[in-house]
């Protein structure tokens, strides 16, 4: 007999910068089992970066990094 195994999967993905959202998706059944998403943020002063995502089952993962802006320098004639 055939056992129903109801879909599992990432539901929700959020990221904010210091409790400011800079990326959001909302997801389905046909996101990949391990998941990547990428999004490009340049941060302007030092702050906390926080990553937080909700399953079909309604578990809750965060993580949060404390990130700065990226400094350096040009060479001339570039």
């Amino acid at each position: 007999s055939r056992q129903y195994a109801p879909a599992e999967f990432v539901k929700q993905v959020k990221v904010s910068f210091e409790g400011e959202a800079i990326f959001q998706a909302e997801t389905s059944f046909a996101v990949s089992e391990n998941p990547s998403f990428r999004f490009y943020f340049v941060p302007q002063r030092e702050g906390t970066l926080t990553a937080e995502v909700v399953d079909t089952e309604g578990r809750h993962f965060s993580e949060s990094y404390q990130v700065s802006p990226v400094t350096g320098t040009v060479a001339a004639g570039n």
